[in-house]
């Protein structure tokens, strides 16, 4: 079982992604803004965010280099960004996004990015 962050403003999205990730085994702690959320990372230490790009207060971009430069956070914590058609991935790919779902993803699809990138965690109880 692992612990996922979710930061993202359409409460309905975030909802329907608790759902899916609870369903399997995982305990889903949800942020609405980006100071929310990175008060949540540094107190719960999620295995997995999923951050919604353009979230108020702190953009997913401004999380990502906030994480990726913060010692109390793993080096290697998946950043995943939540992607429409005009994400630019390269540019959050550099300031540290390890991935990208997209955002009209199915349920399958959110499953399988959960196993890649928690591996281990990733296992159904």
């Amino acid at each position: 079982m692992a612990r996922v962050l979710v930061a993202e403003t359409d409460w309905t999205c975030a909802e329907g992604l608790r759902a899916v990730i609870e369903a399997e085994g995982h305990d889903v702690y949800l942020a609405r803004n980006g100071l929310e959320a990175s008060d949540m990372a540094l107190t719960l230490r999620p295995d997995l965010i999923l951050l919604a790009e353009n979230l108020p207060i702190y953009s997913a971009r401004e999380l990502c280099r906030m994480f990726r430069g913060d010692p109390a956070l793993p080096s290697g914590l998946p950043l995943l960004v939540l992607a429409g058609p005009d994400t630019d991935r390269h540019g959050l790919c550099a300031d540290g996004a390890s991935g990208f779902l997209p955002r009209q993803a199915s349920h399958q699809e959110l499953r399988d990015l959960l196993v890649r990138q928690l591996g281990e965690k990733a296992a159904t109880p």
